[in-house]
């Protein structure tokens, strides 16, 4: 399958599984009684946004950067590491039980699940979640026999190629963008609330952390560029950066659309 393809698919999953991340939080939001502060698509650029407007209690936000979602509860833990006092409300994360602490924070990215089983079954023409989860495994030892060194960059794509004859390629996609949102934010989580109020360990790991997601996507770019011509590449980074922007943009229309509601 060609290198713009690929970036179309990975643009698609990309705004799928960030808006069901989103849609999630919201949810727990909604049933434990905490307020949603902020529902952002892609990152903005400083305090510029391309798109925003207000419901309820809620700013919706669609940014520039298309390197993820994110969704402020209001109250959450890493705003009290500042050391300022702060009055706390019914609506704030830090009123509630422990356990819906934990529910509310780590509640969407263990539903990432969801979307991940239904694509896994969609992976092979059989619906068979075993011959899915071995596709699965198959793309992501290539990446890793690729990141250490084990095989070439033509290897790596020649494996690929033939997953992608046997297997349908946008399940796949949408898999591994549902494992890595899923595990990016739980490690996030278990650094800022195992380091409660240590800004510098914070800090420490959260350089360790992004030093990691710099590798893999140095990792895949070598892959592209190595096998791609330059200008082949800077247009699947386009294309995939306007694929996620304009279906992240309809999404947050259609939110603005809504009939008003207490819940959106």
């Amino acid at each position: 399958m060609d290198i713009i393809t690929n970036a179309v698919y990975f643009g698609i999953a990309g705004a799928i599984i960030m808006f069901l991340f989103n849609i999630f939080h919201c949810i727990f939001a909604v049933i434990f009684g905490v307020r949603i502060e902020k529902f952002g698509m892609l990152y903005n650029i400083g305090n510029r946004s391309f798109l925003t407007f207000k419901r309820n209690h809620t700013e919706y936000m669609l940014g520039w950067i298309p390197t993820g979602g994110y969704v402020k509860i209001s109250g959450m833990i890493d705003e009290s590491m500042d050391g300022e006092s702060m009055e706390i409300k019914d609506y704030m994360l830090l009123s509630k039980p422990p356990i819906v602490r934990f529910i509310c924070t780590a509640g969407a990215p263990i539903l990432l699940i969801i979307p991940f089983i239904i694509s896994a079954s969609f992976i092979y023409e059989t619906n068979s979640l075993n011959e899915g989860f071995q596709a699965l495994n198959v793309v992501i030892n290539n990446l890793y026999q690729y990141g250490i060194g084990a095989i070439d960059s033509t290897q790596a794509v020649a494996n690929w190629n033939a997953i992608a004859s046997s297997y349908n390629v946008f399940s796949i996609i949408l898999c591994i963008m549902a494992l890595f949102i899923a595990f990016s934010t739980m490690i996030m989580l278990l650094i800022t609330t195992t380091a409660f109020k240590k800004f510098k360990i914070v800090l420490v790991f959260t350089v360790l952390y992004y030093a990691f997601l710099l590798y893999l996507l140095y990792i895949v770019g070598s892959l592209y560029f190595s096998l791609h011509s330059f200008t082949d590449a800077i247009l699947a980074v386009l294309k995939y950066t306007v694929t996620i922007f304009i279906i992240s943009f309809v999404l947050l229309v259609l939110i603005k659309m809504m009939p008003k509601n207490k819940y959106f």
